[in-house]
């Protein structure tokens, strides 16, 4: 694309095309010459893009790798072992006191607050210790505001393990300032005596992404 000249108040977006009166940016003013100059632009307006942003939302690196400095993005754990939380049936909010990124700021107390209409991807795991053969069901439950996204595994008294990673992942839809929780319960045993793992090293943890 070159923008040819056609008045002194005025200039017209042109194709690439052969010609003698061609405006150059670097050179304003000048005509005749077609060597490019970089354009700035501080507001742009389009009918398929709504620009909204009032600093720089989009990153383009030389390489041509595209980042987004505040695109919602959060990625927390549980750092250190919750004891005797569930078992007998009892419902325990996972405890994700950790977080290694929280790009946008949405994420507190255990909790994500989505901060914009869209779809999120939601992925993790849970690892549970101090299983034992009695318990015959574990219900992870995503709670969000619109819908809870539910993960079961029953019969797990065949898996014969004390401690078990449980992982979980679901695309959830969400309004601006919905919220979501991690719960999990298990069942069969006598009494709450499972625990929750949790190490520095992401083990029990919670990743959030808004894909758009």
């Amino acid at each position: 694309m070159r923008i040819r000249t056609i008045s002194s108040a005025q200039a017209l977006i042109a194709p690439n095309a052969s010609g003698a009166n061609v405006y150059n940016l670097s050179r304003p003013g000048t005509i005749g010459a077609d060597t490019a100059a970089p354009l700035t632009c501080t507001t742009f307006t389009s009918s398929g893009i709504d620009d909204n942003a009032a600093s720089n939302a989009l990153t383009i690196s030389a390489a041509k790798e595209v980042t987004m400095n505040s695109q919602p993005w959060v990625i927390a754990l549980n750092s250190v072992t919750d004891t005797n939380v569930t078992g007998n049936g009892a419902v325990a909010t996972v405890d994700f006191d950790t977080e290694i990124k929280d790009q946008n700021s949405d994420f507190a107390t255990d909790t994500m607050t989505f901060p914009v209409d869209g779809a999120y991807a939601v992925s993790g795991a849970i690892v549970l210790q101090e299983l034992d053969n009695t318990a015959d069901l574990v219900d992870i439950l995503l709670v969000c505001s619109n819908r809870s996204w539910r993960f079961l595994w029953s019969r797990t008294n065949l898996l014969e393990a004390a401690t078990m990673t449980f992982p979980f992942a679901a695309k959830v839809d969400a309004e601006t300032s919905d919220t979501m929780t991690v719960t999990v319960a298990v069942s069969g045993m006598g009494s709450d005596t499972v625990d929750i793992y949790g190490n520095a090293a992401p083990a029990t943890f919670v990743t959030i992404y808004l894909l758009g």
